[in-house]
């Protein structure tokens, strides 16, 4: 669930502004909660009860027509989340999905698109992001902690790039696709201490034809 409320500036052509104040609220499934442990001995206990993800996310964005072909857009965004549903380990030392108060995420996106000509379009995206723990939810494992570290898994920088081609009067359609995700620490490394993993390039393409009209 969420609500926000927001302030937006509209125009055909031009630049339109706009800032948005959410809060949002996500139930934890199930089998966030599900002690596999139980199923081969005692169910004590059988799952653990855990907080919803609960936040306040910011955002302020701009976004600009040049012409009726060329489309840019940029976007600052925070989300401060008050509880987070992260996998760590309860005092006791179980390890399971714990809450986690007060993970910091922020970032910039950027968008824009150029209509090169009626048949081929380019357009592209790009994200820098943060993410920052501001508790230790290994207690246990101290001297090390996970305060203040980025959250493992999650790319500092993402970047798409994607040419298109759309004949409409034949039925087809092609796009070739570039994509870029920039090096983030390795899954449960939770201490930032290993070395990061490289950056992944890799690319798509796609062809589609209509036959038989539609």
């Amino acid at each position: 669930t969420q609500w926000s409320v927001g302030l937006i500036t509209d125009r055909e052509l031009g630049s339109s502004i706009y800032y948005r104040h959410s809060r949002t609220y996500r139930f934890p499934n199930f089998d966030d909660m599900v002690n596999y442990a139980s199923f081969f001995g005692p169910p004590d206990p059988p799952f653990w009860l855990l907080d919803p993800d609960e936040g306040t996310l910011d955002e302020v964005g701009i976004r600009h027509w040049v012409t009726r072909n060329i489309y840019a857009g940029l976007t600052y965004y925070e989300m401060d989340m008050d509880n987070e549903i992260l996998y760590g380990q309860d005092d006791l030392g179980n390890q399971r999905n714990v809450n986690v108060p007060g993970v910091s995420h922020q970032g910039l996106e950027f968008e824009g698109l150029v209509r090169i000509t009626p048949r081929w379009t380019l357009k592209g995206n790009w994200t820098r992001q943060k993410v920052l723990v501001r508790a230790n939810f290994y207690p246990s494992l101290a001297p090390l902690t996970t305060e203040d570290k980025e959250l493992y898994q999650t790319p500092r920088d993402m970047g798409n790039l994607v040419l298109v081609y759309n004949n409409q009067e034949w039925g087809f359609s092609a796009d070739i696709k570039y994509h870029y995700v920039g090096s983030r620490y390795r899954i449960n490394d939770v201490f930032n201490v290993a070395e990061p993993l490289p950056t992944a390039k890799w690319g798509d393409l796609a062809f589609e034809q209509k036959i038989f009209g539609n």
